[in-house]
């Protein structure tokens, strides 16, 4: 069984082809991709609509998070191994160079939880570091 395979049963998805497909895209990457990264790697085989639903269904499940961006868009990147649907916390940072654009986790930093006034709930934080990476910088 592939790994894409047995990380879909794990957390509770029904194998298809589309999603294996979608799996592999994320296992092959280092960064966290876009919509277009995703369609540029899987191909035109699957309709918008479905590669949203399986997105949806993997954030879900605890497989991707969401990363938003500078530009206020939103990017994907694969949870580590022990995110789970009752466990899906992502209090790390997120960094993005400012000359390829590719974003990716450092689960290194954290970010820190905060105390607010009463009556506010903090449903979600997020800590997104910007630079040069070390590919760009020489």
């Amino acid at each position: 069984m592939t790994n894409s395979r047995k990380a879909l049963k794990e957390h509770g998805l029904r194998v298809t082809e589309a999603r294996e497909v979608v799996m592999e895209a994320f296992r092959d990457s280092e960064q966290a991709l876009t919509i277009s990264d995703i369609r540029d790697r899987i191909g035109d085989d699957q309709d918008r609509i479905t590669l949203y639903r399986t997105l949806k269904s993997f954030e879900e499940a605890g497989l991707i998070h969401r990363i938003p961006d500078e530009e206020h868009s939103v990017k994907y990147a694969l949870c580590p191994e022990s995110c789970h649907p009752g466990d899906h916390d992502h209090h790390h940072a997120h960094f993005t160079c400012k000359v390829c654009g590719k974003t990716r986790c450092i689960y290194e930093v954290f970010v820190p939880r905060v105390s607010t006034p009463q009556g506010i709930r903090v449903e979600s934080a997020e800590l997104i570091l910007t630079g040069v990476c070390e590919n760009c910088q020489g």
